[in-house]
């Protein structure tokens, strides 16, 4: 038994109602969106967020995704969980044959830029509540990351950063009080005592 997850955009709700059913009455396991309920206006940010969090899930707990790309559309949304179902080496099918050269989303000249996996829901959240986020990089992390430019994140995003600012000390940093001692500790371990700065770089999304 396959495991599929559905995804396309609302606008073809009743096309990926009947191939979920479809696909579950030929013995697989389909995993569809939430559809919604009311307006969109209706839903609170954490609300949505929620709802995006949980089809990157389902997503994750599955072989295959099904695109439902009727008439070639693909929405931005939808381009996102693609990009993600191929990071997770998530096997692909869409409703309607594509172009691959054309279809390929994974922007290949951007330059990935790295987060602990235990981060990419805060993260994720930052933007869309803020519009913008910081990251810290040490050692060989640091002189990487050029202002202006854009880097593809791991969960799929194309992230442009606005800001890098050096510093010598752990003390300098802003929000310096808010984060634990052990967290001073390795972040120390890697630019002040080795005798190296390190980077504090603000960054939004570049889409």
């Amino acid at each position: 038994m396959r495991v599929i997850t559905i995804c396309g955009s609302l606008r073809f709700e009743q096309e990926m109602k009947y191939y979920t059913e479809k696909m579950g009455l030929e013995g697989n396991c389909v995993l569809s969106i939430v559809y919604p309920s009311k307006e969109k206006e209706e839903y609170t940010q954490e609300e949505i967020i929620s709802l995006r969090i949980g089809h990157f899930k389902r997503i994750e707990l599955a072989d295959t995704i099904f695109v439902v790309n009727k008439n070639g559309y693909i929405g931005d949304a939808v381009k996102k969980e693609i990009e993600f179902a191929k990071r997770n080496n998530k096997k692909i099918e869409y409703l309607e044959n594509v172009n691959e050269e054309n279809a390929e989303i994974i922007h290949d000249n951007y330059m990935e830029i790295s987060f602990p996996k235990h981060e990419y829901e805060d993260i994720q959240n930052f933007l869309d509540e803020q519009g913008y986020c910081y990251t810290t990089r040490v050692y060989k992390e640091t002189n990487k990351y050029k202002v202006g430019e854009l880097y593809r994140a791991p969960w799929g995003d194309v992230l442009r950063i606005d800001e890098v600012t050096k510093y010598w000390k752990l003390s300098e940093r802003p929000f310096h009080d808010k984060i634990t001692a052990n967290q001073k500790k390795v972040l120390r371990k890697y630019s002040e005592d080795m005798g190296l700065p390190y980077e504090w770089i603000k960054f939004s999304r570049g889409d």
